[in-house]
């Protein structure tokens, strides 16, 4: 059965009839009140809800209903506005438009052939109130001919009346709807608008309005069962409504979005799917003002439901402000308000797809999109089948490359702790070391990054499955640790420490050096056990300081830098400065990333001590390899704030003018210029960015003082 994504009016009457299934409710409301429709004026109706909620659908429906049942073709006749009128600026266009649509959907050819000869003649009349007499006029002559009410079906009536270009000529159009018996207004809104909840405004009171709420879980099943015709049960449906935020559009989107048994297809068909939808998605976020957009973005960012606050300091706004702003976005159905009560409400997108867009193309963890995905397939599959996934989903990993795999067995660690799964978990671990010895070896055993393809040698050793199991321990932790899942991170730490008899047995070198480090950075930010902290950091550093191995090396160097911030917070400066020395030395030209925290860590210990000249340099250097790295420009601009109180803004404004990063840092720069008197002229976000890092610099600067 024909289905639309975006154009259900290119449906027939039959199929829109035939694919209707949800929105019921406001549909027999709406038939009620025409059949009841006797009065001399009448109840003109507004469907409020965000783009994909149903209200073309619901009211193409409605259009069909009067056409097909016997008893309102006699009284009534529809007609259908384009559902972007875009060329209506006056009450006089309004009613040309109505002229245009009854002169294309009249039902009998020579009513067509007049009204649109009619049209042709009155559309050149250049008075607006003499074109809307006139087009008024023809169209109540043939609502008297044809003994019918017309029923005018505009969509998105909120974007015409904002471009009607005089306030008059509002009152101008209810003033018609509102006397004349032979036209009633059924109208659409994606939300609720200044010219119909203002007392002052002409529309005000004049509708009743139906806003159409995301479906239930209930209303979602009835929906997939219809676009699909297969039936799942109410309860499977719970993860495609929080994927789908109960929009229609999106369920049948996602209905007809297929349920391969291969994870690589499952991603693969994901990502054309939002590929294809990009542009809706773009459009979406762009029509939004830059206020409400930074908000929106914000908690698209978070993916869990979230307090303003939170939204807040992502978006760096202040909380009663964001709180304004998302109940903005929570009026128009773009954001929905979930529990937490009256002071401390939870915000999350209505549209999880959305979300899953905006994480698919801007976000550097995968972890909020590897979590709707496992819930995708948690409800999407049976139990039997999640398990030939698991295995299918290891035998990808191996052919993929190499950047993709971390995805990958995150993604297979998600899926092996689902609940349905817990019977078959031992056996997909021990198949897991059968099929995939190739990444763990290559990451956990032979350490061997100058290697480009991940096929087995013929003379290579495969790990014993001991070696896997500890390797599969330390993965999980440093996977856990980069997405910010400290406490199961520790956890897996544990378990490695356990599983090993002893820290000298040398086939565990990595694995170790992985969790000595992880272990240590999560309770630091934990918060926990600080002494035991530095102490397995310190281990790290002291047992592997020489050994060659490429991934034992990198984990040295955030222990150590991690170490070194720790002596310049306690005030042991030439410890710090001894620290992100040795780091310098042992980083080799191959890890800008903390190259880079080393020059900082060094600057900032020169800087405490008062020596400049060492600082200069050490903050020069780290601005001419920022670009190189993958950090952003954060942590360098506080540390040059503070610099700027001590050293003036005009010697870091030339620092960072005659640097590689100075596109990098341009909001700083645009403060320091404002401080200085400057007025530069730069794009409005970027001012506003500005504005904070000036008001950051100011308070410190106080505070500097009066210290």
């Amino acid at each position: 059965m024909r289905t639309m994504k975006f154009n259900p009016g290119f449906l027939s009457d039959d199929e829109l009839t035939a694919t209707f299934c949800v929105r019921t409710e406001e549909f027999d409301s709406i038939m009620e009140m025409l059949r009841e429709c006797r009065a001399a004026s009448n109840p003109h109706r507004l469907i409020v809800g965000p783009r994909g909620s149903g209200k073309t659908t619901l009211l193409l429906r409605v259009a069909a209903e009067l056409r097909k049942d016997p008893e309102f073709s006699r009284s009534f006749l529809p007609i259908v506005f384009a559902e972007e009128s875009y060329s209506i600026s006056s009450a006089g266009e309004f009613w040309l438009e109505a002229l245009a649509r009854l002169a294309e959907q009249a039902p009998d050819a020579g009513d067509r052939d007049e009204l649109d000869a009619a049209y042709d003649e009155i559309r050149h009349t250049p008075d607006e109130t003499m074109l809307g007499q006139r087009c008024l006029a023809a169209i109540l002559d043939f609502a008297d001919r044809a003994n019918s009410r017309l029923v005018l079906i505009v969509e998105n009536l909120n974007m015409i009346f904002s471009q009607l270009l005089d306030r008059q000529m509002e009152w101008e159009l209810r003033k018609v709807l509102q006397t004349e018996s032979r036209i009633l207004l059924l109208a659409s809104a994606s939300n609720r608008f200044d010219e119909i909840d203002n007392p002052d405004r002409a529309f005000f009171d004049l509708f009743v309005t139906h806003t159409l709420h995301p479906l239930d879980t209930e209303q979602c099943a009835k929906l997939w069962r219809k676009v699909t015709g297969q039936k799942r049960e109410t309860e499977a449906m719970g993860g495609i409504r929080v994927l789908t935020g109960g929009s229609p559009r999106f369920v049948a989107i996602l209905a007809r979005f297929g349920a391969h048994l291969s994870f690589g297809n499952l991603l693969s068909e994901l990502h054309g799917l939002i590929d294809e939808l990009t542009e809706y998605f773009r459009n979406h976020l762009e029509a939004l003002p830059p206020q409400e957009r930074r908000v929106y973005v914000a908690l698209l960012k978070i993916w869990e439901p979230a307090t303003a606050r939170q939204v807040g300091d992502l978006a760096r706004l202040d909380t009663n402000k964001c709180s304004a702003l998302l109940n903005r976005l929570a009026a128009r159905g773009i954001v929905e308000v979930v529990g937490g009560g009256t002071r401390r409400k939870l915000y999350y997108s209505s549209e999880r797809l959305y979300n899953i867009f905006f994480l698919m193309r801007n976000s550097h963890s995968p972890n909020p999109l590897i979590e709707a995905l496992i819930k995708f397939i948690d409800s999407f599959y049976a139990i039997s089948d999640i398990k030939k996934l698991g295995l299918r989903m290891i035998g990808e990993l191996t052919e993929s490359i190499p950047e993709h795999q971390d995805f990958g067995w995150m993604a297979f660690g998600k899926l092996i702790e689902l609940r349905k799964l817990e019977p078959y978990k031992e056996q997909l671990l021990s198949k897991v070391a059968d099929i995939a010895p190739d990444y763990i070896k290559h990451n956990f055993v032979d350490d061997s990054r100058e290697r480009k393809s991940f096929k087995r040698s013929r003379d290579a050793e495969p790990p014993s499955l001991e070696q896997f199991v500890g390797s599969l321990f330390a993965l999980k932790a440093r996977l856990h640790a980069k997405f910010d899942e400290l406490e199961e991170a520790v956890d897996a730490c544990d378990a490695f420490l356990a599983h090993i008899d002893s820290r000298d047995d040398t086939k565990f070198e990595v694995s170790l050096a992985i969790c000595l480090v992880v272990k240590g950075l999560a309770l630091l930010e934990l918060d926990r056990d600080q002494d035991h902290a530095i102490e397995l950091l310190n281990e790290a550093v002291s047992r592997f300081e020489s050994n060659t191995s490429s991934e034992i090396r990198y984990h040295v160097l955030v222990a150590c830098t991690f170490l070194g911030r720790i002596e310049l917070e306690n005030g042991r400066l030439e410890s710090a400065i001894d620290k992100a020395t040795w780091m310098l030395e042992h980083a080799g030209g191959e890890y800008p990333d903390w190259e880079f925290q080393a020059l900082i860590l060094r600057a900032c210990a020169h800087f405490e001590m008062g020596e400049y000249i060492h600082a200069d340099k050490d903050l020069i250097e780290s601005l001419n390899i920022l670009p190189d790295t993958h950090l952003g420009a954060g942590t360098v601009t506080k540390i040059l704030v503070e610099y700027a109180i001590v050293r003036g803004t005009n010697e870091v404004l030339e620092m960072v003018r005659q640097s590689p990063s100075a596109d990098l840092l341009r909001p700083l720069t645009v403060a320091l210029e404002l401080e200085s008197g400057l007025q530069p002229l730069v794009a409005k976000e970027i001012e506003e960015v500005a504005e904070d890092i000036r008001k950051d610099f100011r308070e410190r600067l106080a505070t500097a003082r009066q210290e």
